[in-house]
């Protein structure tokens, strides 16, 4: 795991955090286990009204060179947005998981709002935890090797040394 803020390995951190901006609204974000080979996860949930509970509990999230924007942006006003992702696994892939409430909030890649949520986040919401958890699923890992290990030898290692010697 390499980016550019924290390059930490083999670590699980539990971060729970409330932030209450909007009007009555409650966002629930559970992820458990994501096993994730080369990627950057960035989990962001920033609400920009009054009066709203926002709890995130990420568990065990294991992740390798990647990004992954899992965006929940909410401006109306008495909703309630529960996301549960569980075990997901992926490999060499950007996952963007979005719940908008308006369309005007574009969520991509290239957000256009106060609400970017890019590797480099602007809201004291920065949930970029992330970089500390590496991949406890090695078994992923060799669906990028298998593909540089079938280029390199794609005849196997025996005919290559018979002809060479």
């Amino acid at each position: 795991q390499q980016q550019q803020q924290q390059q930490q390995q083999q670590q699980q951190q539990q971060q729970q955090q409330q932030v209450q901006q909007q009007q009555q609204q409650q966002q629930q974000q559970q992820v458990q286990q994501q096993q994730q080979v080369q990627q950057q996860q960035v989990q962001q949930q920033q609400q920009q009204v009054q009066q709203q509970q926002q709890q995130q509990q990420v568990q065990q999230q294991q992740q390798v060179q990647q990004q992954q924007v899992q965006q929940q942006q909410q401006q109306v006003q008495q909703q309630q947005q529960q996301q549960q992702v569980q075990q997901q696994q992926q490999v060499q892939q950007q996952q963007v998981q979005q719940q908008q409430s308006q369309h005007p909030q574009q969520q991509q890649q290239q957000p256009q709002h106060p609400q970017q949520q890019q590797q480099q986040p602007q809201h004291p919401q920065q949930q970029q935890q992330p970089q500390q958890q590496h991949q406890q699923d090695f078994h992923h890992v060799p669906q990028h090797q298998q593909l540089m290990y079938s280029q390199v030898n794609p005849n196997g290692p025996g005919p290559n040394y018979s002809q060479r010697f």
